[in-house]
């Protein structure tokens, strides 16, 4: 890309994505509790709860708990077999 280019898309370099964004916050759990005698081996989503506990304090943000919500539905074994 040429600067002339790259001088009319400045807006383009100056705000991430949401994908960049979680990516970055996602890296920033890792580094942040690699050395953590508790959380060394705690999985990244662990990892991740952890940070946003310890940061959304600071920019006035609860954290909000997922609701994951399953629907489930029975199959009879008349139904699984086929003729």
């Amino acid at each position: 890309m040429t600067v002339e280019n790259d001088l009319k898309q400045r807006e383009k370099y100056q705000k991430a994505t949401l994908l960049e964004f979680l990516e970055l916050f996602c890296r920033l759990a890792e580094q942040a509790y690699k050395d953590s005698y508790l959380h060394k081996n705690a999985s990244l989503k662990k990892k991740v709860e952890l940070l946003m506990d310890e940061m959304f304090p600071h920019v006035g943000m609860p954290r909000s708990q997922a609701v994951i919500e399953l629907d489930y539905h029975s199959v009879s074994e008349d139904e699984l077999v086929q003729e």
